[in-house]
């Protein structure tokens, strides 16, 4: 076998040298072992210098925004303080909303009521008299009765036309009958207004 070897080197024209070659390979396989690691230790230190970077920028980050969080959650518990203070003093003040609300329409009721009363004296003239009068009030309707003496029916009709200019339900004379105290053509009336104060 050695002889078949020889004797084909010898036929090429060239010799064998196995160490060289194995050598040479080695060689060659260190040479990528040592460009792999390199490669990776560069890999590894642009990481590092990376993460070295990038952590202190994120943290700053997470820091501001953790700030930032706070004062929120600061103002928002204000906020729910002067919500919580404004809900208390609009509790408080209800009472007396609700009287003043009160006495506004009191008062305005008891204007009107008054006014629907002066329309009705106002109405009355020289030739009649009253010989009684009565304002009644339910809830927010008034009702106003007078019975009254008239030299004549129509002095009591233009009465009753003069008391009821103002809004109304009813404004009517109820019943006239003869009075001869006032007079040939003398009557007694009663006169009724409706009026709803709302």
């Amino acid at each position: 076998m050695e002889l078949n070897s020889i004797l084909s080197g010898a036929r090429n024209g060239r010799s064998i040298n196995v160490r060289a070659n194995i050598l040479a390979e080695w060689t060659a396989d260190q040479v990528r072992i040592c460009a792999q690691v390199t490669r990776s230790f560069v890999g590894i230190g642009i990481c590092v210098a990376l993460l070295a970077t990038v952590i202190p920028v994120t943290e700053g980050a997470r820091m501001r925004l953790a700030g930032m969080e706070a004062t929120r959650q600061r103002e928002l518990s204000q906020l729910n303080a002067q919500v919580a203070q404004a809900a208390a003093l609009q509790k408080a003040a209800a009472p007396s909303v609700a009287a003043s609300l009160l006495r506004t329409r009191t008062f305005r009721y008891f204007g009107r009521m008054m006014g629907e009363i002066y329309a009705v004296l106002d109405a009355a003239n020289l030739r009649m008299a009253f010989s009684s009068a009565k304002a009644e009030v339910r809830g927010a309707e008034m009702s106003i009765d007078c019975h009254a003496d008239a030299q004549n029916y129509g002095v009591a009709a233009t009465f009753a036309k003069d008391a009821g200019t103002t809004p109304n339900e009813v404004s009517s004379l109820a019943s006239t009958r003869p009075n001869a105290l006032m007079g040939l053509n003398g009557v007694s009336f009663e006169y009724m207004k409706k009026v709803d104060l709302k």
